[in-house]
């Protein structure tokens, strides 16, 4: 939330051309990816320890560094989007943000356990190239319809 934020002020006071938004989307990015990484070791090492599972603390991990990694993009960019479409990023990024990062939070998340777990019960030569392709692609949110 707080990239939206200095993103809308640097937008209300015209702070921005090309070569600022790029190193302001970058330096979000490059904080983000360090708050994710620390939070994830922090947060996954807590959960190895608690359930005595480390695959669980690898799973949070990764799901932690892609929600951080994805908040810091998302509000650097969203009200950049939303301004050049005509509209007050002020009133609709943080929601909007705050939105994306729940569902695709939750969705990575889930798919990427699993896709974690499924691999570890079968050995990786038994399933077929193109089920592991359709979970990268679609991160296996528990569709019903899969094998």
């Amino acid at each position: 939330m707080q990239a939206v934020t200095v993103t809308v002020r640097a937008l209300a006071t015209r702070e921005f051309d090309t070569i600022n938004m790029l190193h302001a989307i970058g330096k979000e990015i490059a904080v983000a990816a360090v708050n994710g990484i620390v939070f994830a070791i922090v947060l996954g090492s807590m959960a190895a320890l608690w359930f005595h599972e480390i695959n669980l603390g690898l799973v949070l991990g990764g799901a932690m560094i892609f929600n951080i990694l994805w908040a810091g993009l998302a509000g650097a960019t969203l009200p950049i989007l939303i301004a050049h479409l005509g509209k007050d990023p002020a009133l609709s990024a943080g929601p909007l943000l705050t939105t994306t990062t729940d569902v695709l939070g939750f969705a990575f998340f889930l798919g990427l356990a699993s896709l974690f777990f499924d691999l570890m019960e079968e050995p990786l030569t038994a399933i077929p190239p193109q089920k592991i392709i359709f979970w990268i692609w679609c991160w296996k949110i528990h569709l019903d319809f899969l094998p």
